[in-house]
């Protein structure tokens, strides 16, 4: 029943131009049997079209038509049943019927019936203000101006020869007219350029709307162009360069989606490169889009900036392309650790460096960048003794010194170094310090044993004692020279390793010498070497002090000399006479006090002897420099040893100054040519005792620059024993001071002898100084428990005369000990023996296994690998042997695993991590050790999980709804879209943008409609019928729905109307008869109000003229004029003047006046009177004569210029008054007769 035609109409021109319709057909006999007909109302609104092309076409084809149905109404009617459009009470919408009605035949069929027939012939005669319908084109875009549409003309059929009357025109829906129409050939032609993109964009029809317009009577078809796409654009991108950013740890196979390209785009294609290729796909809509997939995976380090050229391709014919440079930067993924520049970084650093001491700077590179590649540098796996003493900068890599450093206790350190880049991806390397041996440790003479007092009788090399000598630090420096002042009766003698004897040189005599203060000097290898000594005292404390038995007063026996012994200890006894007595002891702490006793000692220069001491002084020497310096001690100490300096005497007071505790002599002023060459000073050196004490030298100075010019000096000789000690103090002095110039003999060492023994005691003054450093190094009392298994073993097959009580730590006598087994009838039961006692300690677990820390943090990415390995630091247990760690266990987890291999300890990823679904991760780790019972210490590992992007932002809703009304303010929030991403940070930073955005806007109503003036006859003839139409009035509203509902009024004291037309469309109208000589102008203001809320209106003022009509005959003032004149007047003398008047405008109402024919007393009267057509004055052609006639009468005429022209008559009455212009007239006699 329904059937769809699709019909295409192309022409022959070049190039073709085409248009399409769509044709609608029901095969049936009675559009009832339509069931989509039968429930559809008919709109009058809508059907309005409908009706008026149905009265048109009726109306075209009168004649013809009259006659069909006159003459074979009847017939039809007899062999068909009556067929109309209307069945019924059913109406044929206008989808249904084509769009062109004046392309179609309709059949009518008519009645037999008379009520069909007049009902029909009413029908026929019935006429129609408007007629009108559509037209549509098919044109491409982008036509030259002027070429040709169609020809209007002939495809609405209209009168080609009535354009130009009825103003045929072409207006724009948009007031944008693309088209106009040629008048002479009826052709629609291209008035502006059609750019379909500009129009239509990305619509896929494209159908321009104008408007044909005719007048008198108002005609408006509506033409429909549709612009038919040409391929006048290549493919553009959206932007000159596409910038991506991928992580170069991206999975292959994902893609990237470019979002580029128009809808014209039909391909894509992408340069040939080693890491992406191209998918094109379509979207719903039909629009391509292409996808940028990984096919290699990336390497930032590799390559970090990637160039790919995509070309898109259109379909048109000759196929154009664009073309855009996609910019690829390969972000970094932590996928590299840290490289040290070394595995092994060994340093050497001398014992007793200062603090902060640079030790080795360690470095390592990361080719990441970014975060990735910021490395941090700490301490790993340093056992707790060994983790202060070095600092590590964790930025820099700097290793220095943090504690004190002595090579005594450590000699060299090995620690293990991390580097750790930002994500915590680690590296290790050892660093290994070596410790350089300073010779800082003086020896220690210790007095193992000593026979005191001795007798007398004792032969000569019998040991007296035993000495042990240690110096604390290594090779050279602590190789040792042991030895005694030459004026004693012992000797030292070496036995064992660091052992000496003190033996008997000789017969003792104690009536000679009752004791021996025996001085052993220690000096070892070192440079400088150190010495130290340790007096041996053999008097007994009786020879010194005393105690009075009753009262117990302590009296001294003898004077002491604070320069031998400063200070002694002794035991004093008090017991009780009980039986049996009991008794305790106290030490009785004795301390000498110096006094000052001891003249200041002048070591350089030397004040006696034969030397030839001189010290040279440039010439060029400047005020200020230094020449020499005297160099004094004191054996007293504190003030009394403060020593002062003083010039005696000298060759020039005013050449040199010395310093008063330094001893410096210096220049006051430079060296000039007059001083004399040799220049001699007397120094005096004064202590602070109380009295003073003191002691002279003399300075020798010699100003030159060379020796060989001193005679003097030629032929001296040195007395070497005499000089040595001087040429010593020179050496002291050389390595001392800023400059020295002295002559020396040979270049020795200063042995110690030759030293006061109180050096240590000058400090401050300006002397020589050489400090002794005494360390006393003691053990910490030990534990009861730590001898639950010692032993003492004796060596070789002897007894064990003695053992430990392991209780309280007392060596006791363990066997029966026999003075005459052991050593016969010897007179000392000493013997120097030297055992070596070893004592074999075992170990019990007594200690648990230990980690460094309390816990342990880790950061490890999500996106380590499966495998992934972290270096722990292992725990450390005191005891030894199996009591110490054997063994790793890790509490059961889901993501790691323990790998331990020997000492080292892994932390393994046995499952990916997820930070989303767990951040931090708590691990316990136990160390066992292998004591019994068996002991363990446990860690806490705090696995902190780093995010990875791996994780897209989802928006709350799939569908984002907002309406916003329009005009709405700047920054009016329109609606808010959310999106969250389930990483952290950076990788959880969503930024928002725009993709493709639907925003319904409502309409407000905030446009006035605008009122045009389409047509308008101006100015209106007055004569115009009520009714007329005079102009078509246009009204628009920007605006949608109720709000571009439009109503239009005008004043009501016009005699004009606004009748709605056409959608938009107002017909003005005359209400009734126009009189120009009544209102020549009207100002009419058209007013349109929209149904907005509030309504918006807008108005108009159309002024328009009323044009005369000749419609008013001259006027005179008068009905009728009498004129006296007095005969015998002159010619062309005034008589008079008539006045017409005419309402009339210009022409119609100009008067011209005119005498009507007539004759007076048998002459024509214009050979009377005369009448000024433009003045209406009256003048007299000749000369009047009463006698002839005394009045007559004329008829002036005045007509207008109007067409017709139109006039009116007026009568003048002419009245000739008698003059006396007569002689009497002798009538008899009559004078011509004579007399007779």
């Amino acid at each position: 029943m329904k059937q769809n035609l699709i019909v295409s109409v192309k022409d022959n021109g070049q190039p073709s131009l085409s248009a399409t319709c769509s044709m609608y057909l029901l095969i049936s006999d009675n559009l009832a049997e339509v069931p989509e007909l039968k429930d559809i109302s008919y709109d009058e609104k809508n059907s309005k079209l409908t009706s008026y092309l149905i009265i048109a076409l009726v109306s075209v084809s009168t004649f013809f038509l009259t006659f069909i149905i006159i003459i074979l109404g009847v017939r039809f009617c007899r062999r068909r049943k009556p067929r109309l459009l209307f069945d019924g009470a059913v109406a044929i919408p206008s989808a249904y019927l084509p769009p062109n009605y004046a392309d179609l035949q309709f059949y009518l069929n008519m009645g037999c019936s008379r009520f069909a027939l007049l009902h029909g012939l009413a029908f026929i005669f019935l006429s129609l203000h408007l007629v009108y319908g559509d037209v549509s084109y098919s044109i491409p875009e982008e036509m030259k101006r002027g070429s040709v549409i169609g020809n209007i003309a002939k495809d609405l059929g209209l009168d080609l020869g009535r354009f130009s009357f009825r103003k045929a025109r072409v207006d724009a829906e948009d007031n944008v007219q693309y088209c106009g129409v040629n008048l002479n050939t009826g052709d629609l032609i291209v008035q502006e350029r059609i750019d379909r993109e500009g129009l239509c964009a990305k619509k896929a029809s494209c159908v321009l709307k104008q408007e044909f317009v005719l007048e008198n009577p108002l005609e408006l078809h509506r033409i429909n162009i549709r612009v038919q796409d040409i391929n006048d654009n290549s493919p553009q991108f959206k932007e000159e360069s596409l910038h991506l950013e991928i992580h170069e740890s991206a999975d292959k196979g994902e893609a990237h989606d470019g979002d580029i390209g128009e809808n014209t785009v039909q391909s894509y294609t992408l340069q040939q490169n080693d890491h992406f290729k191209l998918n094109v796909n379509a979207k719903s809509g039909g629009r391509k889009y292409c996808e940028l997939v990984l096919d290699k995976e990336l390497d930032r380090e590799d390559n970090n900036d990637i160039m790919l050229l995509l070309t898109a391709f259109d379909g048109g014919s000759p196929q154009k392309s664009g073309t855009v440079v996609i910019h690829v930067t390969v972000l970094d993924a932590n996928d590299n650790v840290p490289v040290f520049s070394q595995a092994v970084y060994e340093a050497s650093l001398p014992e007793n460096s200062p603090l902060d001491t640079l030790v080795i700077r360690v470095s390592a590179t990361d080719a990441d960048e970014g975060l990735n590649s910021e490395i941090t540098y700490g301490f790993d796996h340093v056992s707790d003794e060994n983790s202060n003493v070095f600092s590590l900068h964790p930025k820099s890599g700097e290793v220095r010194v943090a504690e004190h450093i002595d090579y005594e206790k450590v000699a060299s350190y090995e620690m293990q170094i991390s580097a750790k880049d930002g994500l915590g991806l680690v590296s290790y390397a050892t660093l290994m310090i070596a410790i350089i041996d300073v010779n800082d440790n003086a020896p220690i003479v210790s007095l193992k044993s000593l026979t005191n007092p001795i007798p007398e009788n004792l032969s000569p090399g019998s040991e007296v004692g035993i000495i042990n000598v240690q110096d604390r630090d290594s090779e050279n420096n602590r190789q040792v020279r042991c030895s005694i002042q030459q004026n004693v009766p012992f000797k030292l003698v070496p036995s064992i390793k660091n052992y000496y004897s003190l033996v008997t040189t000789g017969q003792l005599d104690r009536e000679l010498v009752s004791d021996y203060n025996i001085t052993i000097t220690a000096t070892d290898e070192g440079s400088p070497p150190l010495s130290s000594s340790k007096t041996v005292n053999g008097a007994p404390v009786s020879s010194y002090l005393s105690v009075n038995g009753d009262t117990g007063v302590i009296h001294a026996v003898r004077s002491f000399d604070y320069e031998q012994f400063r200070s002694f200890k002794v035991h004093v006894m008090a017991r009780d006479n009980g039986s049996p007595p009991l008794s305790s002891n106290v030490t009785v702490s004795v301390f000498i006090s110096d006094v000052n006793d001891n003249s200041p000692q002048i070591l350089y220069p030397t004040p006696e002897g034969n030397s030839f001491m001189t010290e040279l002084v440039p010439k060029a020497a400047h005020g200020g420099s230094l020449v020499s310096k005297v160099i004094a001690v004191d054996a007293d100490s504190g003030q009394n040893a403060w020593l002062f300096y003083h010039i005696v005497k000298s060759t020039d007071p005013g050449l040199f100054t010395i310093g008063l505790h330094s001893g410096e002599i210096r220049t006051q002023r430079d060296i000039s040519e007059s001083d004399s060459m040799k220049q001699n000073l007397i120094v005096s050196v004064k202590d602070n005792g109380q009295p003073s004490l003191s002691a002279t030298c003399s300075m020798y100075l010699l100003v030159s620059d060379n020796l060989a010019e001193v005679p003097e000096l030629k032929h001296i000789s040195y007395d070497e024993k005499n000089s040595k000690l001087t040429s010593y103090l020179i050496i002291a002095l050389v390595l001392s001071q800023e400059k020295a110039q002295t002559v020396v003999d040979g270049a020795v060492a200063i042995p110690s002898a030759y030293l006061p023994p109180n050096y240590a005691d000058v400090d401050g003054t300006g002397t020589l100084r050489s400090a002794y450093n005494y360390d006393a190094y003691l053990t910490t009392g030990s534990r009861t428990s730590d001898f639950k298994n010692v032993r003492i073993d004796a060596t070789g097959n002897r007894k064990r005369y003695c053992d430990i009580n392991l209780s309280n730590g007392d060596l006791i006598v363990a066997d029966r000990i026999d003075r005459e087994e052991l050593c016969g009838e010897k007179l000392s039961c000493n013997p120097l023996e030297l055992h070596l006692l070893s004592l074999h300690i075992q170990d019990i677990n007594d200690n648990s296994p230990q980690f460094k820390e309390e816990s342990i943090n880790i950061e490890i990415r999500e996106s380590a690998d499966r495998g992934a390995r972290f270096v722990l630091e292992e725990a450390h247990d005191a005891d030894v042997g199996q009591n110490s760690v054997q063994q790793y266990s890790l509490k059961n987890n889901n993501n790691f695993i323990l790998a331990v291999d020997g000492n080292s300890i892994e932390l393994v990823l046995e499952k990916e991590l997820d930070r989303e679904n767990q951040q931090e991760i708590n691990l316990l780790l136990t160390a066992l050790d292998g004591g019994s019972p068996q002991r363990s210490g446990t860690v806490v590992i705090h696995v902190t999980v780093l995010d990875a992007n791996d994780n897209a932002p989802v928006f709350s809703q799939a569908v984002y709804k907002a309406s916003l009304p329009e005009n709405s303010h700047v920054d009016t929030v329109v609606v808010t879209v959310s999106a969250t991403d389930a990483d952290e940070g950076v990788n959880g930073d969503v930024t928002y943008e725009f993709g493709h955005v639907t925003v319904a806007v409502t309409d407000v109503n905030d446009n006035t409609p605008i009122i045009y003036v389409k047509s308008l006859t101006n100015p209106v003839p007055e004569n115009v019928s009520p009714g007329s139409e005079v102009g078509i009035i246009k009204v628009q509203d920007a605006d949608s729905e109720n709000n571009q509902q439009v109503r239009c009024s005008i004043q009501n004291n016009a005699p004009f109307k606004l009748v709605p037309s056409i959608k938009n469309y107002y017909s003005l109208v005359t209400t009734g008869q126009l009189d120009r000589e009544l209102v020549s102008n009207y100002n009419i203001t058209i007013t349109a109000t929209d149904e907005g809320s509030p309504p918006l209106s807008s108005s108009k003022t159309v002024q328009l003229s009323v044009a005369d009509i000749n419609d008013n005959p001259p006027v005179f003032e008068e009905q009728s004029y009498s004129v006296y004149v007095t005969e015998n007047n002159k010619p062309g003398s005034t008589l008079c003047s008539v006045t017409a008047r005419d309402p009339d405008w210009r022409q119609n109402g100009t008067v011209i006046y005119s005498l009507l024919p007539a004759e007076v007393n048998g002459a024509p009267v214009s050979s009377y009177l005369s009448v000024n057509g433009d003045t209406g004055v009256i003048h007299a052609v000749r000369s009047f004569d009463y006698e002839q006639f005394r009045s007559f009468k004329v008829h002036v005429m005045a007509r207008d210029n109007g067409s017709p022209p139109l006039n009116s008559n007026v009568t003048v009455s002419v009245f000739i008054s008698d003059v006396n212009d007569n002689s009497p007239q002798i009538l008899y006699p009559s004078r011509r007769a004579t007399p007779s």
